[in-house]
């Protein structure tokens, strides 16, 4: 019992510090994604903005409860697995620094900074897609993975990477892994269940922006601009990513996708650490 209330103080301790060395209120971006909903016709990444006016009225204080409160949920969650996958092992060693590289690595850090971006919401729901396909239940998965897609498009590059992958090593967790053994027909046949729903979402979505996102730039703009916490040049860059069509950020931003994928920081402080579990 002490052993384990010792390894739960470290790991807090680990969290707290990273998380204590940046964390700030939300700021004006994050804000006014938040204030984003469908209340001038369906719009990409409306639908947390949606939910969140449902229950709250939508203001400054109650977005910085709402982000306060997803990024506890999703402190608490990382502590747990962390927890329950060391008890599974309790002599590794490797194990419990694999965790303690973690919970210091950039990753908890820039969690903090950045406070209130709709990329929680995803996060929270990969852990939840993860555990239901760890559970077999694949349908499920892909219809939080499809919902993920309406909180924000970017679930496309963070969320189903992580969850094939997922799917690839729950699939052979029992058996010795095989390169072949991912076209099996048990794979494809889960892998085509889970991602038909998310790009089928994708597609509604780029369609969309493509035919009618620009046609709202302006309301959407003096919307955000009335807002007396947005400033004039928040609400303008906001718009402009809200109604942009994907062809048209592609041409402006592709020719930095190798570079912020494969060669930026991101590349060492969060690549590293996978190599060092999953060798």
């Amino acid at each position: 019992m002490g052993r384990k209330l010792l390894l739960i103080g470290l790991y807090l301790y680990a969290l707290l510090f990273s998380v204590g060395r940046t964390l700030r209120l939300p700021n004006k971006w994050s804000e006014s994604h938040w204030m984003m909903d469908y209340r001038f016709g369906f719009i990409k990444r409306g639908l947390a903005g949606e939910i969140f006016g449902w229950f709250c009225k939508k203001d400054e204080f109650s977005i910085l409860i709402l982000s306060a409160v997803i990024l506890l949920l999703l402190s608490v969650f990382m502590i747990g697995i962390a927890f329950k996958e060391t008890i599974k092992r309790e002599n590794s060693f490797y194990r419990i620094l694999f965790f303690l590289i973690f919970f210091l690595s950039q990753y908890i850090v820039f969690s903090a900074h950045l406070i209130g971006y709709l990329d929680h919401v995803v996060f929270l729901l990969t852990l939840a897609v993860i555990y239901l396909i760890r559970k077999n239940k694949v349908l499920p998965a892909s219809l939080i993975a499809t919902f993920s897609v309406f909180i924000h498009e970017i679930s496309l590059f963070l969320m189903l990477p992580v969850s094939v992958f997922a799917l690839f090593v729950f699939q052979n967790a029992r058996v010795p892994f095989l390169f072949k053994s991912i076209f099996s027909k048990e794979i494809i046949r889960k892998m085509t269940l889970f991602l038909i729903f998310p790009f089928l979402a994708i597609a509604f979505i780029s369609f969309f922006h493509e035919h009618d996102g620009t046609d709202y730039a302006g309301v959407v703009f003096n919307y955000l601009k009335g807002l007396p916490f947005i400033p004039e040049k928040v609400a303008q860059s906001v718009t402009s990513g809200y109604t942009q069509s994907f062809s048209l950020s592609f041409q402006e931003q592709h020719e930095y996708f190798i570079q912020r994928v494969f060669i930026s920081k991101a590349t060492i402080f969060y690549g590293i650490p996978m190599l060092f579990y999953y060798g």
